[in-house]
């Protein structure tokens, strides 16, 4: 990242509207307030321009991958940007579109530096415990009508870890997507 993008990132981070999170994503008794990406845009369009920003978020895929490449354009032509990649092998269409959806928004996030999620620990809500998050991810697919033994298998593949060792925000991280 060069001095001119630096220095224009700085002063919209100063300025960066508060995202109102009118959306609730709920997960067994876990819930959480949470800013969708449509919402995301309409706060930060204006703020970006003034600051001579803009953010092309651009979709790459190969060999059972996606990738969400997130590149943050200033008006002197300086750039920077990171690239977001999950398995998607088995997964439907739809699953596909609410994952695609769901890295979008932390990828523009993140490249901003940003928070569009509550901050449950300063909530005074509890860390959910690794057998709090594996109860919801079978919830989910039950509801779902999802084999959970090729859940699993997906999981394992992605996270390069069984479902059972992982940690909560993980396992939350990919059940959130699952129920899109």
């Amino acid at each position: 990242m060069t001095d001119t993008l630096a220095a224009a990132l700085v002063a919209f981070q100063h300025d960066a509207p508060t995202i109102p999170k009118t959306h609730t994503a709920r997960m067994g008794s876990y819930s959480y307030r949470y800013a969708d990406l449509a919402d995301m845009w309409a706060a930060l369009r204006e703020p970006l321009h003034h600051h001579g920003l803009a953010v092309t978020q651009l979709l790459s895929g190969a060999d059972g991958r996606l990738g969400v490449t997130t590149k943050v354009w200033h008006t002197s032509g300086e750039t920077t940007e990171a690239t977001l990649e999950v398995n998607i092998d088995g997964r439907t269409p739809q699953e596909i579109g609410s994952l695609t959806t769901y890295l979008k928004r932390y990828a523009l996030a993140a490249a901003l530096g940003l928070s569009v999620d509550d901050d449950t620990d300063a909530a005074g809500v509890p860390a959910p415990t690794p057998a709090d998050a594996r109860t919801r991810l079978a919830a989910v697919c039950r509801k779902q009508g999802l084999n959970l033994t090729e859940v699993g298998q997906r999981f394992l593949a992605e996270h390069g870890v069984h479902v059972n060792d992982a940690d909560p925000a993980t396992i939350d991280a990919f059940t959130h997507a699952l129920a899109g």
